[in-house]
């Protein structure tokens, strides 16, 4: 085997370093779209380089035809892998199935094992001949040859319209130009250098320079414009992942770009370079009804077994000149929300209708039992005097506990509703309103509350908390009785609530979670219903009341509001 020396061998070798170089990087982040299949083309593209140079090294007629045999195969592979990457730079993978790959790879494939057999379906009369101050093989084309050029060429120029494509989008949208310019140049120097080559009957092949030409602008692709880490493919990521569905419109009304999500909205059938009044006809209006640029409204839709509602918003996407130049139109599915919010109003509407319905019968009772007590009472002022003391005193007495109950069952039954209306309101003012409503000689109120401390309440309510808790603390001790009322605050001295407590007996630590239950009362005389309703109105206000041990022994009632002031 006698080898020659040609200058042609430093971009040879070199632009096959570089290709390497990449092929690395590529399929060290293969998980990024695109990175498998451009790895591909760059390592069938440094083999091409290589297998040339050798071509050249070796000055044989047998030598060079096998070198020949072996880059006839890395040419037509690597304008399949070209394609591939160009299908999935521009969101077209739908286009892409395995038998459809494999189809691709067919003719390379089938063209490369004729080769071997059959060579002269490829060349005839190979000889050696000087060209360029070199020795290079000469052989006439047949027919095999043609062909299988002629897939790649076919193969390359439609991945190099898919870019351009790509370009002239990305032109109108003002989004990634510089990148998609640099992948339009690097496809169609493959395919200057090879038209340059066939169309001068050159036996120098300068389709390797050309792939050495692309090897270095996909370089400048990847580290200037950060083909793998960049922008565009950061975006696509985020938006393949996330939930919502998502078109871009041009200005022409055509879907240039669509994730994974909104295609499944249409049905799961490509949208991309389809009119969007097709996919999604409500645009056109959502356009012209634009509010600065901006359009929203709810969009309901079947899909599989069920309706589902969608939440559409349209933004403008600003062209370089600051005009619109295309359209984001966005898909949240809101189906489960609005179906809670339907079942919240159905419960609102429930718990309404059974609020008024328990409103109506407290008052009915309330009403029913009035009347008959309003009797009792008044036939035992005309039996006092009439009949002994020991008689009429059990009766009054009853009356009077009756009177009670219905007033508490009439404010328990309005106890728990939500507080709809909160306001501001000085906590002292309402202690030493509600103190004036129940007080009594031998029971004594301390108030420590600074007089600008607020609570955001329902005041006719918060009363009826402090009057509970006051009367509380009279009946179920032994008098004299000393109440107090100071506020709670946090380790940053931030207000969190107030408490109310007594110098009685206290209440158990087994009691305490029982003494809020309807009906629990240890005094003969009482209702058992004076805490449950202080529960019930301090949850209606968001807030929380807890029971401990006051400083002297008795109860201590603590009521946290979370900070209000």
């Amino acid at each position: 085997m006698v080898g020659q020396w040609t200058l042609f061998f430093i971009p040879l070798f070199g632009g096959a370093g570089i290709l390497f170089g990449l092929a690395v990087l590529a399929f060290n982040n293969r998980d990024t779209r695109g990175a498998t299949p451009l790895g591909g083309y760059l390592v069938t593209t440094g083999l091409y380089n290589v297998f040339y140079a050798l071509q050249l090294w070796d000055t044989t007629p047998g030598g060079s035809l096998l070198w020949a045999q072996l880059q006839l195969p890395m040419w037509s592979s690597a304008a399949v892998f070209g394609l591939l990457f160009a299908i999935e730079y521009t969101n077209r993978e739908t286009w892409l199935s395995p038998a459809r790959v494999a189809a691709l790879f067919m003719p390379p494939a089938i063209a490369t094992v004729l080769f071997v057999l059959q060579p002269e379906l490829f060349f005839a009369n190979v000889r050696m001949r000087e060209e360029l101050s070199l020795v290079i093989m000469a052989a006439d084309k047949r027919t095999g040859w043609w062909l299988i050029l002629a897939y790649g060429y076919g193969v390359v120029l439609l991945g190099t319209a898919l870019i351009s494509l790509r370009f002239l989008r990305s032109i109108r949208v003002g989004q990634f130009r510089g990148q998609a310019l640099l992948l339009v140049v690097g496809y169609t120097a493959t395919i200057g250098s090879n038209a340059l080559q066939n169309s001068f009957g050159f036996q120098v092949s300068f389709a390797s320079l050309g792939f050495a030409v692309t090897g270095i602008i996909v370089y400048v692709a990847v580290f200037r414009f950060g083909l793998f880490t960049s922008v565009p493919v950061a975006r696509r990521t985020i938006l393949e992942t996330m939930a919502d569905g998502f078109l871009v419109v041009d200005q022409e009304g055509q879907i240039i770009d669509a994730n994974q999500q909104a295609r499944e909205i249409f049905g799961g059938e490509p949208v991309i370079d389809k009119p969007v009044e097709a996919v999604y006809p409500a645009y056109e209006g959502e356009i012209r009804g634009q509010q600065n640029g901006h359009a929203r409204r709810e969009y309901q839709r079947h899909i599989g077994d069920r309706d589902r509602v969608f939440d559409v918003q349209i933004s403008p996407v600003a062209g370089i000149g600051g005009g619109v130049d295309a359209h984001v139109v966005r898909f949240s599915d809101i189906t489960e929300r609005k179906e809670r919010e339907r079942e919240l109003e159905a419960t609102k509407r429930d718990l309404e209708r059974s609020n008024e319905k328990l409103d109506r019968f407290a008052s009915m009772v309330s009403h029913d039992l009035r009347n008959p007590l309003t009797v009792i009472k008044g036939r035992a002022e005309l039996l006092r005097g009439q009949a002994p003391a020991d008689d009429v005193e059990p009766i009054e007495k009853s009356a009077e506990r009756m009177e009670t109950m219905i007033e508490d069952l009439l404010t328990l039954s309005r106890a728990g509703e939500s507080v709809a209306e909160a306001e501001p309101v000085l906590l002292a003012g309402v202690v030493e309103d509600s103190w004036a409503a129940v007080s009594s000689d031998d029971v004594e109120l301390d108030v420590d509350v600074p007089d600008d401390v607020e609570v955001e309440a329902d005041v006719d309510r918060l009363r009826h908390v402090f009057e509970n808790l006051f009367r509380n603390a009279g009946e179920h001790n032994d008098r004299p009785v000393r109440i107090r009322v100071g506020t709670l605050s946090d380790e940053m001295g931030s207000i969190t609530g107030f408490f109310v407590a007594d110098d009685g007996t206290g209440i158990p630590e087994s009691d305490r979670d029982a003494v809020f239950e309807h009906g629990y009362t240890t005094n003969e005389d009482g209702t058992g219903f004076g805490l449950s309703i202080v529960e019930e109105i301090v949850a209606a206000h968001g807030w929380t009341i807890s029971v401990t041990e006051s400083d002297t022994g008795g109860a201590r009632f603590e009521l946290h509001t979370t900070g209000q002031r």
